[in-house]
């Protein structure tokens, strides 16, 4: 089963290939193929996650693997010492500690997909434009194909999931308890943000569960939950009256602990679920629609962020947080947290995550990351 995987602001890079020949070609870091650049936001730029939540930045001459722990941002630079392609690989070395240089490899695993692998030295991200998967397999399986497998499913354990539903974009949680052959959770459409109850069993290799709307039967999932290149759960969706039928297909974006005895998502957090969803949804709507005083009053301070996504700033108090609010919550900011929602939102023991983590809560219902420099 793989493991460690979760949805943050992902992105992935890789070069146009240069048939099967094995020699090294020099590769300049700037250029890059146009299905590349469409994958992008910023030209020149690799962001990769896990957890605790890492990124790695490409810039210039410089390879930057920033951590995100407890909402803080810690930057650690590498000096990129040559690049260079072999075959459909770009390999990157890099300036290393006295134990030796690193190298990071690139290679396409499905250029229909986008989907790209990344070595650096033992560990592999799988990494395509929506998520990231943290891998642990033999260098020699770069670029390899990988066989489908029936999906494991672990006790005390939320499995989150997200994708479509017909052609609506939902995100779905199947919660394990201990009695692993039984299984509940909820699901959303992600335009309207309301959960609705599930409860199901598994059947061999099959996933059954039954929604609920005002406590009755309102629709079934039948689906399987495999791994091949990624964490998968398809199948088909059907009404409560049987006659209609939608196909939905869904990529698992992270796990989260379910331990009882009460089996709340956000219990180290808050004493009750429903308080924490309602406050991030009050979090979208205040930077929609500009009220500063709300989101002033409920910040942790000195607050770490940037101005207008690149100027790096420390909010000392509320005062300095008004007076930058625009440049904080800039424009494109702002579009970029109205696409995310709140229900089952990921939690660890760092906090509590909005999206892919542009923003970040912690006790009492504060607010104690905002990362805008997506």
């Amino acid at each position: 089963m793989k493991k460690t995987i979760l949805i943050l602001s992902v992105l992935a890079f890789i070069a146009s290939g240069c048939g099967n020949k094995k020699e090294k070609v020099p590769f300049d870091l700037t250029t890059f193929p146009s299905e590349w650049r469409s994958l992008t936001k910023e030209n020149g730029k690799l962001m990769v996650c896990e957890d605790p939540f890492q990124m790695l930045r490409i810039d210039g001459n410089k390879f930057v693997h920033i951590y995100y722990a407890r909402g803080e941002q810690s930057d650690f630079e590498y000096e990129i010492l040559n690049s260079y392609q072999t075959g459909d690989t770009i390999v990157i070395e890099l300036k290393g500690d006295n134990e030796g240089n690193i190298i990071s490899k690139f290679i396409w695993m499905d250029k229909e997909k986008g989907l790209i692998e990344w070595l650096s030295n033992d560990e592999i991200f799988v990494v395509n434009d929506r998520f990231s998967e943290y891998l642990t397999k033999s260098p020699d399986d770069v670029g390899k194909s990988h066989p489908v497998k029936q999906f494991d499913f672990n006790s005390n354990i939320c499995y989150d999931y997200e994708g479509t539903l017909g052609e609506a974009a939902i995100q779905l949680s199947i919660c394990v308890p201990e009695n692993a052959e039984f299984c509940d959770g909820s699901y959303c459409y992600k335009k309207y943000e309301n959960k609705i109850k599930l409860s199901g069993v598994f059947n061999g290799d099959q996933i059954e569960l039954t929604e609920f709307i005002n406590d009755k039967p309102n629709g079934f999932f039948k689906g399987k939950a495999f791994t091949d290149d990624t964490d998968r759960f398809e199948g088909i969706w059907t009404d409560a009256s049987g006659k209609k039928q939608l196909e939905f297909k869904l990529t698992l974006m992270s796990s989260v602990s379910n331990n009882p005895p009460d089996y709340r998502r956000y219990s180290d957090f808050s004493a009750n679920d429903d308080d924490v969803e309602n406050f991030m949804k009050k979090v979208k709507s205040s930077i929609a629609n500009s009220d500063k005083e709300w989101l002033a009053n409920h910040i942790r301070y000195p607050l770490n962020t940037t101005l207008n996504g690149t100027e790096k700033i420390t909010v000392k108090d509320k005062q300095q947080l008004i007076g930058n609010f625009e440049q904080i919550f800039y424009p494109a900011y702002k579009e970029e947290i109205k696409k995310h929602c709140v229900c089952n939102m990921f939690t660890n023991s760092q906090g509590i995550m909005l999206g892919r983590g542009e923003i970040w809560m912690g006790m009492n219902n504060e607010i104690i990351a905002i990362n805008n420099d997506f």
